[in-house]
């Protein structure tokens, strides 16, 4: 009996389907929220000045589409699927109610919003707190705080009279506010320094810190005058170490006036500093408001549309219609293109609040003495801020707490001491290879700490004698004879670290701080168990054999 087998081949074509209507067939349509609560009695005015902007957009921008404009009077509006974008004006809890609300859906939520708000996440909507010009502190530090550019769980905030109660307050506010990857708020000590003050007096309040108490972290809110003097006093104090982050802000320094780089002078080897200081500046040309923001968004928004809608046109007049179909931007990826074109506007062409600018920038000071060049502390610009977009940084805030010493190459030094450290020498007396229990812990503390080092001979011409032609090892004569050449190197920092193991002598105990180990392992003794003994056995063991004969 012959079976005949037939096989079935299913061809499957994946085609991406997205109900949202091209933008070559349907106008954008864009929700505009005027929170008539959130403005008051401004609303008739605010949405009047808005339609009329709108109806100028559309005849002198979008002249490739349209867009369809709905305007609405309160925050809690049904976002409808078709909505291409929302601009809303309304209060911080409305704000982010409308935004996890239209999310999901898709749209780009553009809001405009009141200070201190936390600001959308940026990679899907656009926040513009309105904030009063010389009162953005609170929205900067929130910023910082929101973006994880710090990541403190404790802070000791130190501001001068500069700050008045509300400013005081809101600065706090910002700081201990708990972000969305923390699971409680930052605790916040706070020290208020009079404004014009003495370095005895200055010393008087730092000297009150306790840094196992209130932690190591430290935020200085202070004058431009006040700042040498309180690096200098903090350092003497021992507040500045490579285990404390020091953040000061600067209030009252502005475009023509921000030598910052006077403190690189301060700043030593292992200290964790930056500054966050204002660059802003006045004139007839610097613009801000409610009013400027919201045109400049509906413009920018307007451009973005255009452009999306030539890049659809391009590509559907090179398809077929149902070609075009399967390949059309769905509302995610043109919610994503309207994003970005708008924040490359705003950032080339935005003009209001770009009056009010703040700079960052940070001591890269690990590793930098054992460089071999006379200045090793630089500051670098790390960032900047403005109202409008909120933080822009090419760098991290403390450079040191995230990438150690940044890849640096350090020098050491050692000499052959088996086990501890092995060295292998060529002809020419040059190391060309290192083991041993020393360097395993020195690699382990590069992996951590992200630096490379080269190990230097001690006393090259000397020892060298001691070479062994066999192995080309290095022979020492003594493992508990600490070079004093060695000595010498570190505490002239000469070189980053001597590669050795030490033996706690007396003699060196000046030089060496045998108190701080690398790492401390616990251990115990074991003792056999007892044996079973009689009256008279448990009576006589503990003596010799002459002494019990005697007994």
């Amino acid at each position: 009996m012959r079976l005949e087998v037939f096989w079935w081949i299913v061809l499957v074509k994946i085609v991406k389907c997205d109900n949202f209507p091209s933008l070559l067939t349907a106008n954008a349509s864009i929700a505009i929220v005027i929170d008539r609560q959130f403005v008051g009695d401004e609303h008739d005015t605010i949405k009047f000045e808005i339609e009329k902007f709108v109806d100028y957009v559309k005849r002198e921008v979008l002249k490739s589409g349209g867009v369809n404009a709905f305007y609405f009077s309160w925050a809690a509006i049904n976002v409808k699927r078709d909505f291409s974008a929302i601009l809303s004006i309304t209060s911080c809890e409305d704000t982010w109610r409308l935004f996890r609300a239209a999310d999901p859906e898709n749209i780009l939520h553009m809001a405009v919003t009141e200070s201190e708000c936390p600001r959308l996440p940026t990679d899907r909507a656009i926040t513009v707190p309105l904030i009063t010009k010389g009162k953005e502190l609170a929205q900067l530090m929130l910023d910082f705080k929101t973006e994880d550019i710090y990541d403190w769980k404790s802070a000791v905030v130190i501001y001068d009279e500069m700050l008045d109660r509300d400013m005081a307050g809101g600065l706090v506010k910002a700081i201990s506010q708990r972000s969305n990857n923390e699971a409680k708020a930052t605790g916040v000590s706070l020290i208020k320094l009079k404004r014009h003050l003495s370095k005895e007096d200055l010393r008087a309040v730092l000297s009150t810190i306790h840094t196992d108490t209130v932690g190591t972290n430290f935020l200085a809110v202070v004058g431009y005058n006040l700042v040498h003097g309180m690096m200098e006093i903090a350092k003497t104090l021992n507040l500045v170490n490579t285990e404390t982050q020091w953040l000061y802000v600067i209030s009252d320094t502005d475009a023509k006036f921000h030598d910052i780089g006077t403190f690189r002078k301060i700043l030593r080897e292992g200290d964790n500093t930056a500054f966050v200081y204002n660059i802003s500046h006045a004139g007839d040309e610097c613009v801000g408001g409610r009013k400027c923001h919201v045109e400049e968004l509906i413009l920018s928004f307007s451009e973005a549309l255009s452009e999306a809608i030539k890049d659809e046109y391009e590509i559907a007049s090179q398809v077929s219609e149902e070609e075009w179909e399967a390949i059309r931007p769905t509302k995610d990826e043109r919610r994503n293109f309207l994003h970005a074109n708008i924040k490359k506007d705003l950032t080339k062409n935005g003009v209001c609040g770009n009056c009010t600018f703040w700079k960052v920038s940070t001591g890269d000071t690990w590793g930098g003495e054992f460089q071999g060049k006379t200045n090793t502390i630089n500051l670098h610009d790390v960032g900047t801020w403005r109202p409008n977009d909120g933080t822009s940084f090419t760098d991290v805030l403390f450079l040191h707490v995230a990438h150690g010493f940044r890849s640096k190459l350090l020098p050491l030094v050692s000499y052959h001491n088996p086990p501890w450290q092995i060295l292998k020498l060529n002809t020419s007396g040059e190391i060309i290879e290192y083991s041993g229990l020393v360097f395993d812990i020195i690699r382990e503390l590069a992996r951590n700490l992200n630096f490379t080092f080269t190990v230097e001979l001690i006393n090259k011409t000397t020892i060298k004698s001691f070479n062994d032609s066999n192995l080309g090892a290095q022979d020492y004569a003594l493992t508990n004879d600490i070079p004093r050449d060695l000595l010498t190197l570190v505490q002239n920092k000469s070189v980053a670290m001597g590669a050795c193991a030490l033996t706690v002598l007396e003699a060196v105990k000046n030089s060496v701080n045998y108190t701080i180990p690398i790492s401390t392992q616990t251990y115990s003794f074991l003792a056999a168990r007892p044996r079973e003994l009689s009256r008279a056995l448990l009576f006589i063991s503990p003596f010799t054999g002459d002494v019990s004969t005697n007994l």
